[in-house]
């Protein structure tokens, strides 16, 4: 079975959620010798005022990189220690005029395969992913894991399953991929695997249909360490979806990134945005193949 090979991970040394992230990062390399592990930190690009430092920007900057790679080497090597791993571990601090698209270039420049990104506490302010998490899993090519620390009784990943009448294979593709990278995120606790459909208004038909189409996706998993289970919502996705979530106690949700404008870069739109602001648990986002970032490298 492949495994991620090549593992980005973004610090955001005000993030709540490092220590757990770090951790779970070991823990997929601890799977595979030939996982390469590369930790990022991005330093804003940094503007002078004459009247405020007598410093260039170009000085600031040095300062401020040379600050990040020293904090981000102390925090990687603390790890490293306790793991005593013999996989490839590189600290990168790069320099951005946003967070964002310092992180994407990378996975692009450095052919990463996962990215790890932050979770923050959820406040009235903003959502638990962040602004930087949002613009980073519209556009970022490959599987995005934003980790959360989980509650010891959570031993359940939910995918969600979508098909899409419109397209010639239903979306049984990405689906199918999603399965298969749910192998890579279970932890030894893992106990339940949820494949959850939601539809707005299912017709008998439509039930049916997604339901066989269901099947086939429950008979395509052969771990015979989870219970698969499989269920057919209906109702509004942004809500039943991360109630759904919510009220089974689950550790990751598993979501396909879909786009409906043809347009690059716009994979999620204000649906999926809801459900992500509404998850208060880990997420992994992972878009078809063909998707092509609007983010390019300088």
């Amino acid at each position: 079975m492949d495994i991620f090979k090549n593992i980005l991970v973004s610090i955001d040394f005000k993030a709540d959620t490092e220590e757990e992230k770090i951790q779970r990062a070991f823990d997929m390399a601890r799977q595979d010798q030939s996982i390469a592990l590369t930790f990022i930190y991005i330093v804003l690009e940094v503007v002078a005022d004459p009247e405020v430092s007598v410093l260039s920007s170009e000085k600031q900057e040095k300062i401020l990189v040379n600050d990040g790679q020293q904090s981000l080497e102390t925090l990687v090597v603390s790890f490293h220690d306790k793991n005593s791993l013999d996989n490839e571990i590189t600290c990168l601090v790069q320099v951005a005029s946003k967070a964002s698209e310092g992180i994407i270039q990378q996975v692009q420049r450095g052919n990463h395969d996962l990215l790890m990104v932050s979770t923050r506490d959820k406040s009235i302010a903003e959502s638990m992913l962040g602004s930087t998490t949002l613009e980073i899993m519209r556009r970022c090519p490959c599987p995005i894991w934003a980790v959360k620390p989980e509650a010891n009784e959570r031993k359940k990943i939910m995918v969600g399953i979508h098909f899409d009448e419109k397209l010639e294979d239903r979306n049984k593709s990405l689906n199918q991929e999603l399965l298969r990278l749910t192998a890579m995120f279970k932890r030894s606790t893992t106990e339940e695997l949820h494949l959850v459909n939601v539809v707005n208004k299912a017709t008998l038909e439509t039930r049916a249909q997604n339901l066989s189409d269901m099947s086939e996706l429950e008979a395509q998993c052969n771990d015979s360490d989870l219970n698969v289970s499989i269920e057919i919502l209906e109702g509004d996705v942004t809500k039943v979806l991360p109630a759904y979530a919510r009220d089974n106690s689950i550790a990751l949700v598993m979501l396909g990134m879909l786009s409906r404008t043809g347009l690059m870069g716009f994979f999620i739109g204000n649906t999926a945005e809801k459900i992500l602001d509404e998850l208060d648990c880990s997420v992994v986002t992972v878009k078809p193949k063909s998707f092509v970032s609007p983010v390019r490298l300088d």
